[in-house]
């Protein structure tokens, strides 16, 4: 199978393109006109790079004919709405556009947990790909709003006649030197870290290796068509509470010193500015929509991913926060 990626030039694409051609596909990968000066590595010389904008319909047409499939991981992860919505979902629905014309009729969407209403889920209960998506996207931040309406386009694919389209919606992404995640914190300086959430037992972290991501992926490739339109939650089993992965971290790397924000009174402040202001001009940490899709004591639950997709992640945060990264490379 010839698969096109998009956003192939950032770490998740980067593994994307290694498990598809481990898989035994060939890889044309779209990049930015932008990134024309990019070189994929040596060991990934088989596939193929295209440069080409997500907002010509007609160029991507072209570059797309002779692919069998789409996998869709560009979005931007920071920059004003008018800017997100811009490549993320008009990107998105551009790229369909094209798909359609050139006669490609398969795709893997690369989608978030944060399409999910977190208000609805009990404290300690569960989340799962039953779990009612957000009900007031424009009480979240634009990131958010952005990945429910690119999630929407992905779902409206799927019901195009001859269509094929399965929706993976991936907890975050890290490596063995990302594991200071936003879902602890965030930091203060180079040696210092604000903890924030209720850090209780049951308040995981939705963890997912990339490399995992990446397996995913190629499974959702090879789907039938029974599970035209589903979408799969990707979270390590067995997801690391907020408290034990702080824990090992903190032992890993004990110089970074911790300064805890109560939660009760980060929540307060944040129900009380909304209260005070507009929910929307308030910055995400007091927001409390924002502020339960960020820390929130749910348990997140993968089997589906396990069971229809054969799915089977071969990483696990606690075993890797132990282990100090490795030196960046000369």
């Amino acid at each position: 199978m010839i698969v096109a990626l998009t956003g192939g030039t950032g770490h998740l694409g980067s593994c994307t393109i290694d498990a598809l051609l481990a898989a035994g596909h060939g890889v044309k990968v779209l990049m930015r006109p932008e990134r024309a000066g990019f070189q994929l590595p040596p060991h990934q010389r088989h596939a193929e790079a295209t440069c080409v904008s997500l907002t010509d319909p007609g160029a991507l047409a072209q570059a797309l004919k002779g692919c069998d499939a789409v996998v869709h991981a560009a979005a931007a992860l920071s920059g004003d709405e008018a800017t997100q919505h811009a490549i993320t979902v008009e990107g998105t629905r551009t790229l369909m556009e094209a798909m359609a014309s050139a006669g490609v009729h398969r795709l893997v969407g690369i989608g978030s947990l944060s399409v999910y209403d977190h208000l609805t889920i009990p404290p300690g209960g569960e989340l799962s790909e039953n779990t009612p998506l957000e009900s007031q996207p424009h009480l979240r931040d634009v990131y958010a709003r952005c990945k429910l309406a690119q999630d929407r386009l992905f779902a409206q694919f799927a019901q195009t006649p001859g269509a094929q389209a399965v929706i993976l919606r991936p907890g975050i992404f890290y490596t063995e030197r990302s594991l200071w995640q936003f879902a602890l914190g965030k930091p203060l300086g180079p040696h210092a870290w604000l903890v924030m959430g209720p850090l209780t037992r049951d308040c995981e972290i939705p963890l997912v290796h990339v490399k995992d991501v990446a397996s995913a992926i190629v499974n959702a490739l090879a789907a039938g068509p029974e599970l035209n339109g589903q979408a799969f939650n990707l979270v390590e089993p067995q997801a690391p509470s907020a408290p034990d992965l702080l824990a090992r971290l903190h032992r890993r790397d004990p110089h970074r010193r911790l300064v805890r924000l109560p939660w009760w009174l980060h929540r307060g402040l944040a129900v009380l500015a909304s209260a005070l202001a507009n929910d929307r001009h308030l910055p995400g940490l007091l927001r409390p929509r924002w502020l339960a899709a960020r820390f929130t004591r749910v348990h997140y639950n993968s089997q589906r991913a396990q069971t229809l997709l054969g799915w089977h992640p071969q990483h696990r945060a606690l075993d890797l926060a132990l282990v100090p990264p490795l030196a960046p490379s000369p």
